[in-house]
């Protein structure tokens, strides 16, 4: 920042940095720093800036309008981004607005098939939405789901492994699940 303070990346950097070590608002400011430079510039922001650090702040501090706003920004550009429709989903289920969850979920899963992502991936994507909004029990489902649709995955195993224990849902079959997937 001494050298270049008109330099977007850097603040953008910077608020990854803070967003790493869970220091969110913190994050978020230098985040906000780069998007007015985006704005000063007349550059749109990467995709992924929006998707991967900011709007994911937002959603760590509660603040959701703002997240909002951002991704139906983001979506002018990019209607059909799947990384988009992920984030929404998140947010409308954390909302508690299960309906509209529910059409983000359908959509989701609509983009991905035309990408031919396999029915186990879209499964082990939705357990990951779902345990981003803190539905535990549905996430549970899906990554067992999506395990049995890939038994011998090594992924699969360890995606639930990682949650199963991570979660404090049921640590002993976790590493049950890590046993078996060294064995493989």
């Amino acid at each position: 920042l001494d050298l270049d303070d008109q330099d977007p990346s850097t603040y953008a950097s910077l608020g990854n940095s803070y967003r790493l070590v869970g220091q969110y608002d913190k994050a978020i400011s230098e985040f906000e720093k780069a998007l007015d430079l985006y704005k000063k510039w007349r550059m749109n922001a990467p995709i992924s800036f929006t998707i991967i650090y900011l709007g994911p702040s937002y959603h760590k501090t509660g603040e959701y309008k703002k997240e909002k706003k951002l991704y139906r920004k983001a979506e002018r550009h990019f209607p059909d981004n799947p990384d988009i429709i992920y984030r929404q989903a998140i947010l409308a289920l954390s909302e508690d607005k299960s309906e509209t969850a529910n059409d983000y979920i359908e959509k989701y899963r609509s983009v991905l098939k035309e990408n031919s992502v396999t029915e186990a991936t879209i499964t082990s994507n939705l357990a990951r939405i779902y345990t981003e909004a803190e539905i535990l029990d549905k996430a549970e489902e899906y990554y067992r789901q999506a395990l049995s649709l890939e038994p011998n995955s090594l992924e699969r195993m360890s995606n639930l492994a990682y949650f199963l224990i991570v979660n404090d849902r049921n640590i002993n079959e976790g590493l049950e699940l890590i046993d078996q997937s060294l064995k493989l």
